[in-house]
């Protein structure tokens, strides 16, 4: 499976994209470092000589911040996953900002002791400056003493050494450390900025600058817009008890009609049967249920945040690990879940195991069939309440469907902006019509209301309630620019005109469609502007 993930693209260009996502989460003060003490500077060079040469496949000067990032990244992560590297690199600094100040605490608290290279920047910096006050001629009632001064700015840098998010170059005197220091010292700092950007914006995958959902749930109506249930009827094959539920579906844009069946496996180890008349007895024993809930808009939430577990990582693994606070948080947006939320994410994530649907697809005309599949969604499940965790097996059809990256995807700040499982929902469905229609050089689509109401399994629901629910959830992707740029309904009300938003230049790198926007500036003038001097008159 390993091979199969590598052969699809090279490890570092997945690195080189998410570098140009990063860059806009880099703290500034990091960035004004890089412009004011690196780039154009020395340690620039050795930046290049003794990272970016080794690395990067086309190395070339001068290095940009999307650079460093992209080797850091890379570097930190061929040599252990994200969570171990983010505290590598925090001891890192740890351990810089401890050496650092050392000579400054030693210049405050042992000055008879001070080893002879100690370059004393403390009492250095306050002589200055107490020289500087003394010139000042405007404030005559500043008698600060040298000492004074030295402490105050040693307190100063005492709180920068014991703040764990301030970067090792924010150092007050970096200018005096020596190149490879400074060098170093900023490496360390983009790493782990870099690292914990990924872990908490992008999924913890360098693969997870966008949400992800398997595009076969997003072609299928698997998922009621409304909670409902679904009666499973029991059957006898090959002495097998088996529960199942079909139902049908149209999709007249397509010309094809599609019969989904949903088989139901219980929480039990079913015995042998022989005939039909020991059904009842079984049914009874073990407490079957037939009555179940189907899946809805939460539990399609619930898949995608599944799915966006599986990376390249995980992938040999044999179970994917989660924290199930965080989730729980994650899918109902609360900070404090209880435990009737903890409950509802047992029960949605068992029933993802004990469903698996077949779903066959014919020529509406001519009743040819086209397609049969099967979809199961988790292999295995264990919840641990104590430890605070679940494990899963994402099913081989899922698996295969990440690797042949056969998914929509949506940014992942766009779809964290969308609090509603229902308008997530849509914005999921039209996302894959955007894609599918930019491919084809075109910016706008008409869907009918048959199409709708077949992806979200609103067979019953007539047409004024649906225009008034999709108008609801359109409204709210065009008020935030996601996916919807204009919407109105055409052909007396029976379908929508939907005009898409346009792709930006971080989303054409994000899908894969064209990098060359943000990685080839050639054809942009960039000149400084210079006033020009009329000539003197004669």
């Amino acid at each position: 499976m390993t091979d199969i993930v590598k052969s699809e693209e090279s490890s570092f260009s997945k690195f080189e994209r998410i570098a140009v996502f990063i860059k806009g989460y880099i703290n500034p003060s990091l960035v004004q470092t890089f412009t004011k003490y690196i780039q154009g500077h020395q340690p620039e060079m050795y930046i290049y000589e003794n990272y970016i040469k080794k690395i990067h496949p086309s190395p070339s000067m001068p290095v940009t911040l999307e650079d460093i990032t992209a080797v850091c990244t890379s570097i930190a992560l061929s040599k252990e996953g994200i969570d171990s590297a983010i505290r590598t690199y925090r001891e890192n600094r740890r351990v810089y900002k401890r050496n650092w100040f050392a000579s400054i605490k030693d210049e405050i608290e042992s000055p008879d002791n001070m080893k002879p290279k100690n370059p004393q920047l403390l009492r250095k910096y306050a002589e200055s400056k107490k020289t500087v006050n003394e010139l000042n001629r405007s404030d005559s009632s500043d008698d600060t003493t040298i000492e004074e001064i030295m402490q105050l700015k040693y307190e100063e840098m005492d709180l920068w050494r014991a703040d764990t998010y301030a970067p090792i170059t924010d150092f007050y005197f970096l200018v005096q450390k020596p190149v490879k220091s400074i060098a170093n010292g900023f490496i360390n700092d983009i790493t782990l900025m870099s690292l914990i950007i990924i872990q908490k914006h992008f999924s913890g995958s360098i693969d997870g600058f966008n949400i992800k959902f398997p595009s076969q749930l997003s072609h299928q109506p698997i998922f009621a817009y409304r909670s409902s249930s679904m009666e499973f009827e029991p059957e006898l094959i090959e002495n097998e008890l088996i529960f199942s539920n079909h139902y049908q579906y149209d999709n007249d844009d397509e010309g094809v009609e599609g019969n989904i069946t949903v088989k139901y496996n219980p929480d039990a180890e079913l015995p042998k049967v022989t005939s039909k008349k020991s059904i009842d007895k079984i049914m009874r024993e073990y407490q079957i249920d037939l009555k179940q809930r189907e899946l809805d808009m939460k539990d399609r939430e619930i898949i995608t945040q599944l799915f966006n577990m599986i990376n390249g990582e995980t992938l040999n693994e044999q179970y994917i690990v989660g924290n199930l606070r965080e989730f729980t948080r994650r899918i109902y947006n609360i900070k404090v879940p209880k435990k009737k939320h903890y409950d509802d994410i047992a029960n949605r994530l068992t029933k993802l195991r004990n469903y698996d649907y077949t779903i066959t697809i014919k020529n509406k005309a001519s009743g040819e069939l086209l397609e049969t599949s099967s979809l199961g969604l988790l292999n295995y499940l264990n919840i641990s309440y104590e430890d605070n965790t679940f494990q899963f097996t994402p099913s081989d059809q899922w698996v295969r469907t990440y690797v042949q990256k056969k998914y929509t995807s949506i940014l992942s700040d766009a779809y964290a902006s969308i609090d509603s499982p229902q308008t997530r929902g849509i914005m999921m469905i039209l996302q894959q019509e955007r894609l599918t229609e930019y491919k084809n050089h075109s910016s706008s689509k008409t869907l009918t209301l048959k199409y709708f109401r077949s992806n979200m399994k609103l067979q019953r629901i007539g047409n004024a309630a649906l225009i008034k629910e999709l108008t609801k959830h359109l409204s709210i992707l065009q008020e935030k620019k996601i996916v919807v740029q204009e919407f109105k309904f055409v052909n007396k009300s029976s379908a929508v005109l939907i005009e898409f938003t346009s792709l930006e230049p971080n989303e054409l790198v994000a899908y894969e469609f064209d990098t060359t926007l943000l990685e080839d500036q050639s054809n942009v003038i960039d000149a400084d502007f210079i006033e020009i001097q009329e000539p003197p008159k004669s």
